[in-house]
């Protein structure tokens, strides 16, 4: 065993050793959130305004969309997607009740 083996000094490596095999340890398992995420399709009713814009909301299955006859608000709180304009679709997730910009058409 060289340094290069174990990519430092060959002491370190041995106390490194010595420390993973002399006890086991026990991780708690990471509870994860129950917020539900659903990736849902938008199209703009107006114009973006501090980051929020009106929009339909529509669901996805497969390559049809379907419009859920609810009118939302989709956020975009960096304003990467503000070349959009009213009718311009858009992907998004809802997250916590809130519908977030994710996807979008390129600007022509």
């Amino acid at each position: 065993m060289d340094e290069s083996t174990w990519g430092f000094n060959r002491q370190d490596a041995k106390e490194l050793v010595s420390l993973i095999s002399s006890r086991e340890r026990v991780q708690p398992v990471r509870q994860h959130s129950t917020t539900t995420i659903q990736l849902y399709a938008f199209r703009l009713n107006g114009a973006w305004s501090s980051g929020e814009a009106d929009c339909d909301l529509y669901t996805i299955n497969g390559t049809t969309l379907t419009d859920t006859g609810t009118d939302v608000t989709v956020y975009d709180p960096l304003g990467i997607f503000s070349s959009l304009t009213t009718d311009d679709y858009g992907m998004g997730i809802m997250q916590a009740g809130k519908l977030y910009a994710i996807q979008a058409p390129c600007p022509a």
